[in-house]
């Protein structure tokens, strides 16, 4: 075995010197080294004290260093030690060779049964993690197989319910409407006698009853008519008397002929009078045969007509009055007749009722049920009633509750046309109803049925079959924490209404279904609700022993993985055994060749690579660092040596490195990026943080567009970074509208609050001298931008925060209070702590720091004291803010030139309104290439050749712009040969005569505003703004309908452009919204047109008391666009007399939409809007007329 092949946890066995000096020095030093468990180097020294006892000595590898320094000759004397101290040296070898096989054996045995150890704990622990993760596996199965199976169970039900109820609804609508329809037929027929309601007999009433029930699953279904009290209720009395034979016998004839009835066959009943009671009754306690008075107030609603029939020889059901005070059945019947819908009566048999009367209502009921329903069907289960409106004229509408819900809100009368003649009911019992709702075999699922009024029930399925457990709710009570095992629903929920569809969308259970249109389950009164539980029945079907049997599977496979691991490992220990063996022989061998300088060599120790490893770590941290910073590292090293001396200038000698330098240190960094390992991470003890926000950029930003918004922070940042880099400032990052930067770092230097102190003069100018010439392009208030600035210096770790996106960060408390510093300073001014402070009063710049008087608040320190630096100020000079000062407003009298902040708005309304005029003249040339509109427009324009022809007064005579206000502004349509053709606007060029009276007519505008807030030119100009915002918002059809009409298909450019309601294709109608954006408040007086009216303006008699200031702005500003020295400007803004018209119509509605006040206006923008979007209000208009209506809105909507 070669040596590179020994093991390392083989001791060596060191030979004495044989210099007897040296065998001396050596008592004092390691001479034996061994390698230890932990691979660190131990040696061992056998040393014979003044007794003569032979000792072992141990010491750690870092006093073994003296071996080495005997060079490798001692070799050669190995044998001459073998005398020292005669005998009693070889018994010491003895010894030592002794304890350094013993300790080899017992380390590696050590070894190997910690090995073994730790594998049985390995397997046991993976085993019993494995076993558990199996049985959870298979348990959550389960549990999971069990929630599925609740939730297909569940949709299963809702959807069977919904469904019948729904077809139950809409069997009785089709019912109603049958009927109606017979009963309208009759009445007009005049060879047929046919009666009004409640006198009406409806025909083969058995037949069709019996479809409804058996799509209802119902058990009875009864008519019953709306009798009024007097005379009515005595003509019917005598009608039912004389008319109810034919009826019944009709349905005693069906009942025993057809198997749909299993219940009691009858006969007509010898107690009858004449079979049905002739009086309209009332309950006397405990039956139903209390006859109603004469004088009982109506209206009254008798049981009449019903299917099936049975004899009651015990007491009348028929002729009794649902709607006495005493009923049960009254409140659903009102809640009926006074909303127009379909209720649910309170259930029967619930065992509930105290009121005497009402129990024994409910008694005769039942008894009555009792003789009707089949065999199968117990009479004492809950049952309910489904009362629904029978209405005439039922068939005027498809849909007609949706009709009268209409009539309602308009306020149209509803009773006189829609006149509630009676009630269909229906008698369900609720087993019936959930009956045959879920397959075989899916059993347990528990359904409570309530509704608001207090009544609660339960039942369980049990396939297709149902199980009433009884009054009240029972379900299970550990399911009903379980949101996943338990759901409620109201019944009216399940049913697909028109109006509901678009809500409901997502339910599952409307999912499919069609839509009901008929009268709609009140969810007002007493609404019943379905509430369905999982169940203990439905559990126990997935709980089974499946967990535990691939659990026990589980653990049986480990055991014999154990058992094959055992195996294995006494193999191998076998083998190591032998491979020790030889090993030990082969470090015998090696001993005796070579010293242990050499065996250090061929074999270093893991200590001294960790110690190398950790050394290499530790020097190449703050390198690796200054790699990844890249060319930012660069750029600051740069910054340092050229624009840091510049920075300094007279103040103070910049350091600075040589060229060789930093490739040697570029170097170093690149070959120290191969260790990733650490952290990526330095403290740099002499740095200045700086923090500067824009303050007021969220307010401005809030009213731009996005590339409005990126062109400011692109244009700000990009000139701080060349500021950043003359200056050797390092830029940390920016965080929206806040910049950060540092000095002394990645490179120290002496100067760094020095520096950073003049760049925050410098981007603080730099922000003032963009933000004026950027206020020309991005509008109003960009001026008003300035910088709030805050500095701080000591302390910061630096490093890299490794992940997806790698960034440069900096922490530590000098961030925090840098950052405190910018958030408590003042806009335009530099605010530094006291430790900043103190660094430039060392460098000699005292005289740039001021006091801040009071300190500040910072949250987290307190109140501390700050200071305001001002680079560049005198010594002994002014310290005062550097705030700029502004001016007294002008008296409005005061026509004196427009100050810089107005100009600037000035100029940049004028761009605005330059684009548009462009527009203007490339829509208007585009129309003169196409043949056909130019000689149609010639001919238009023959009167008018020459000069352009206006009326340059203010309005026409005896008019005023109020007048003129068009409930519809008509708008050209589209011509897609127009986007087709189209002149490009920006290479439009305007003469220098009409951009000269542009910005004429816009400074004259300026002058005349009043210095009011919200009523000046400013306002007027954010108001432009944000109309011209609004308008890039809507959506163009230029493009679209380019592509479009070269494929032919002009209809669906013309659907395009209409979806606009046109505004965008045409740039007069744009022009106009912002012309009457930037006027709107010309000479406005401050005050509301109330106050005006108070102080007798004599705008007041003018304007007629209406809208004054804004009739006052639009003959103002008419009257300036009218004088001659604005000629050229109206003649390429308006081309044509027709232009001029639709030009003042536009400006006329859109100044004065801004008086929302005005209860005339409004009432006409209200009454726009209905005809604009009801069909009903403008039937008989063409369509481009209601989109010029729309567009007229929308255009209003703008300003």
């Amino acid at each position: 075995m070669s040596s590179s092949q020994l093991p390392a946890n083989i001791e060596w066995q060191d030979e004495p010197q044989s210099d007897p000096e040296a065998t001396n020095n050596n008592s004092n030093n390691n001479n034996n080294a061994m390698m230890t468990d932990s691979g660190s180097v131990t040696s061992h020294n056998l040393i014979d004290d003044d007794d003569g006892f032979i000792m072992e000595h141990r010491s750690s590898s870092a006093d073994s260093v003296h071996s080495s320094s005997n060079g490798l000759g001692s070799s050669s004397n190995h044998g001459s030690s073998s005398n020292h101290t005669g005998g009693t040296s070889s018994r010491g070898r003895n010894v030592k060779r002794k304890s350094a096989d013993q300790e080899f054996a017992e380390r590696e045995s050590r070894q190997v049964n910690q090995a073994r150890a730790c594998m049985i704990i390995l397997f046991i622990s993976i085993t019993g993690l494995l076993a558990q993760g199996v049985y959870f596996f298979v348990r959550f199965g389960e549990i999971e197989e069990f929630h599925d199976q609740y939730d297909h169970d569940k949709d299963e039900v809702l959807i069977e319910i919904g469904d019948t109820l729904q077809n139950t609804l809409s069997a009785i609508d089709t019912f109603m409407d049958a009927v109606e329809a017979e009963h309208e037929a009759g009445v007009a027929d005049p060879n047929i006698d046919e009666l009004e309601w409640p006198r009406v007999l409806v025909q083969d009433f058995s037949v069709r009853g019996n479809k409804v029930l058996t799509l209802s699953r119902g058990s009875l279904l009864v008519i019953q008519p709306k009798v009024e009290a007097g005379q009515e209720r005595a003509e019917w009395e005598q009608w039912a008397l004389e008319n109810h034979e034919e009826w019944i016998e009709e349905t005693l004839r069906i009942q025993q002929s057809s198997p749909l009835y299993q219940g009691e066959q009858v006969e007509i009943p010898t107690n009858y009078t004449g079979g049905i009671s002739p009086w309209i009754r009332t309950p006397s306690l405990y039956d139903l045969q209390g006859i109603m008075p004469q004088d009982a107030p109506g209206p009254h609603f008798p049981i009449y007509q019903s299917t099936p029939i049975a004899p009651t020889p015990d007491g009348q059901v028929y002729g009794y009055d649902a709607y006495n005070p005493l009923s049960s059945w009254r409140e659903p019947l009102k809640e009926m007749t006074e909303n127009y819908v379909a209720t649910l009566g309170p259930t029967m048999n619930l065992g509930d009722e105290t009121d005497p009367y009402k129990q024994g209502e409910q008694q005769r009921i039942q008894g009555f049920l009792e003789r009707i329903v089949a065999d199968d069907i117990d009479s004492t289960q809950p049952t309910v009633t489904l009362n629904y409106p029978l209405i005439n004229n039922a068939n005027s509408y498809v849909d007609v509750y949706t009709e009268i819900q209409r009539r309602r809100e308009a306020g149209l009368d509803v009773e006189s046309y829609f006149e509630i003649v009676g009630s269909i009911t229906v008698h369900l019992f609720w087993k019936e109803l959930l009956r045959d709702n879920l397959p075989p075999g899916h059993d347990g699922m528990m359904a409570v049925i309530g509704n608001d009024c207090g009544q609660v029930f339960t039942y369980q399925f049990f396939g297709p079959n149902v199980e009433y457990l009884g009054n009240g709710d029972l379900h299970e009570s550990e399911y009903a924490e379980n949101k996943d095992l338990n759901y409620r629903v109201y019944l009216h929920e399940l049913i697909n209404t028109p109006n509901g569809t678009a809500a409901n969308e997502t339910r599952y259970y409307l999912q499919n279904k069609q839509v009901y249109s008929g009268f709609r389950l009140s969810d007002e009164y007493c609404p019943y609700w379905i509430h369905l539980y999982g169940s203990d029945i439905m559990r126990d079907d997935y709980e089974t022993l499946d967990p535990f049997i691939f659990m026990i599977l589980t653990v049986t496979l480990f055991i014999c993985g154990c058992c094959v691991f055992k195996g294995y490992d006494w193999v191998s220990e076998r083998r190591t055994q032998k491979v020790l063996r030889v090993a030990a022989q082969s470090t015998a061998v090696v001993s005796s060749l070579f010293p242990k300088v050499v065996r250090d060599k061929l074999f270093p120790t893991m200590a001294a690579e960790e110690k190398k490893r950790k050394e290499s770590a530790t020097m190449n941290a703050k390198m690796r660092l200054k790699s990844f910073m890249g060319e930012n590292s660069a750029h600051t090293r740069k910054g340092s040596m050229t624009g840091g001396r510049s920075a300094g200038g007279n103040d103070d000698d910049d350091k600075s490195s040589t060229m060789d330098e930093q490739e040697r240190r570029q170097d170093e960094a690149a070959d120290a990026l191969a260790q990733a390992n650490a952290p990526i991470a330095e403290l740099f003890t002499d740095t200045t943080v700086l923090f500067a926000d824009i303050a007021g950029f969220t307010a401005w930003s809030s009213v731009r567009e996005p590339a409005q918004v990126f062109t400011l922070l692109e244009t700000l940042y990009g000139a701080f970074d060349k500021i950043a880099r003359k200056r050797g400032v390092f830029k940390v990052e920016t965080i929206g509208d806040s910049y950060m930067a540092v000095t002394g770092l990645p490179d120290p230097r002496a100067d760094h609050a020095l520096v950073m102190a003049k760049f925050a003069r410098d981007i603080r100018d730099k922000m003032n001298d963009l933000t004026i010439k950027l206020a020309r392009t991005l509008g109003p208030d960009t001026d008003d931008l300035q910088l709030r600035i805050g500095m701080n210096s000591g302390p910061v770790t630096a490093g890299v925060l490794r992940g997806d996106k790698s960034r440069f960060q900096l922490f530590g408390d000098t961030v925090n209070t840098a950052s405190r510093m910018e958030s408590t300073g003042v806009i335009s001014r530099i605010q530094a702590s006291a430790s900043t402070m103190e660094l430039l009063r060392d460098a000699g710049k005292a005289h740039w720091v001021t006091r801040r008087d009071g300190g500040v608040q910072a949250k987290g320190k307190g109140t501390i004291q700050t200071y305001w630096v001002e680079p560049g100020a005198k010594a002994g000079g002014s310290n005062a803010s550097v705030a700029s000062s502004t001016s007294a407003s002008d008296d409005d009298d005061n026509f004196e030139a427009l100050d810089e902040k107005t100009l600037r708005l000035v100029e940049w309304n004028v761009a605005i309104m330059k684009k548009l005029i462009q527009q203007i003249v490339a829509r208007r040339e585009t129309r003169e290439q196409l043949p056909r509109l130019n000689m149609l427009r010639k001919v238009s324009m023959m009167p008018h050749s020459g000069k352009q022809s206006f009326n340059t007064s203010s309005r026409p005579a005896g008019e005023i712009p109020l007048d003129e206000v068009q409930e519809v502004v008509e708008l050209p349509e589209f011509d897609p040969r127009l986007s087709r053709n189209a002149v490009d606007a920006e290479s439009i060029e305007l003469s220098e005569e009409v951009m000269l009276q542009l910005k004429e007519f816009v400074s004259i505008v300026a002058v005349m505003y009043r210095n009011n807030p919200f009523h000046c030119f400013e306002h007027a100009s954010h108001v432009t703004m944000s109309v011209v915002k609004l308008l890039s918002r809507i959506v163009a059809p230029s493009d679209h309908a380019i592509q479009v009409a070269q494929q032919g298909n002009v209809g669906m450019a013309v659907s395009l452009h209409d979806h606009t309601y046109g505004i965008t294709s045409d740039p007069l109608t744009q022009f106009a919204c912002v012309f009457s954006a930037l006027i709107h408040d010309v000479d406005h007086q401050g005050v509301p047109n109330s106050q005006l009216i108070v102080e007798n303006s004599p705008l007041d008699s003018i304007y007629r008391g209406k809208s004054i200031a804004e009739q006052n702005s639009v003959d103002l500003s008419w009257k300036l666009l009218m004088e001659d020295q604005f000629e050229a400007l109206r003649n390429i803004i308006c081309a044509t007399p027709d232009d001029k018209v639709h030009f003042r119509h536009l400006v006329v509605n859109c100044v004065l939409a801004t008086d929302i006040m005005d209860k005339d206006l409004k009432n006409l923008r209200n009454q726009r809007w209905e005809k604009a979007f009801s069909e009903q209000s403008r039937l008989g208009e063409s369509s481009q007329v209601n989109t010029n209506r729309k567009a007229t809105i929308v255009i209003e909507h703008l300003i």
